[in-house]
């Protein structure tokens, strides 16, 4: 188990669970009600106090609205209004994933910058990051060459670093991203004080994307294989290649720093 380092919520944070919240409800909306490509109106609408999601057409009735509208608000602790005139304009599901896992990205690099320098000049000590609903980040210190931490419920972000220019997802990497995923996590990342490696999701996890982490997983050794070839090749950008999911929603991202 990891020793506590920090625990604290960053202004990029708190956004970032805003935006996870309207996704939440945008989201249940699509699913309970069956409405058609729910949209805010603007970015803006994620940090006002009303959530107001706006529809083209649903398959239920309004009489059962107010439930569900009821539901969702207990959810995400705040008010939500649902009405019509979607046409395709505004702010789509997809459009929020995007800026959800790029805000979550730039924190993590922020944070986990100095403590990857600490893994490099400690003797390959590692730190994890994982950031709650509740918009905290912990950071935790874990042993030599590797972090292991109690699952904790309702992650939504987690990282941690890795010896000098490595950032490659090991086989209990992307375990720990299979299991982040289907809990209701949106991004998983390395970084090294070379390196940082990310896996986001675009949009609502698909069958394939978690078909795609299991084949990594089962197949790791050929993947690794597959991983050195292409870095003699094409560089960085095969590793984007091989751990993103074309298919689906996941998307790899690898940069140097």
């Amino acid at each position: 188990m990891g020793r506590l380092v920090i625990e604290r919520s960053t202004e990029r944070s708190a956004k970032a669970i805003s935006i996870y919240k309207a996704i939440e409800a945008m989201e249940y909306v699509a699913e309970e009600l069956g409405c058609l490509d729910p949209r805010l109106t603007s970015i803006g609408d994620v940090y006002r106090d009303v959530l107001d999601i706006k529809v083209s057409v649903c398959e239920e009735p309004e009489s059962v609205f107010r439930e569900v509208v009821k539901s969702i608000e207990d959810s995400i602790g705040r008010r939500v209004r649902i009405s019509r005139g979607s046409s395709g304009y505004g702010v789509g599901l997809r459009d929020l994933y995007r800026m959800l896992s790029e805000t979550i990205e730039q924190d993590i690099r922020d944070l986990m910058k100095p403590f990857a320098l600490e893994t490099a000049y400690r003797g390959g000590v590692e730190y994890m990051s994982i950031l709650l609903y509740s918009s905290k980040w912990v950071i935790l210190e874990g042993e030599r060459h590797r972090v292991r931490v109690p699952w904790i419920d309702e992650s939504i972000a987690i990282a941690h670093t890795h010896p000098p220019e490595n950032c490659i997802p090991s086989r209990p990497d992307l375990e720990s991203c299979l299991e982040l995923i289907s809990s209701g996590g949106v991004v998983c990342g390395i970084v090294s004080i070379g390196c940082m490696f990310t896996l986001s999701l675009e949009s609502l996890p698909t069958e394939g994307d978690f078909e795609h982490l299991m084949r990594l997983i089962n197949k790791y050794d050929e993947v690794f294989d597959e991983i050195l070839e292409g870095l003699s090749e094409r560089g960085l950008k095969s590793i984007e290649e091989i751990f993103s999911n074309r298919e689906g929603s996941l998307r790899a991202t690898i940069k140097a720093l």
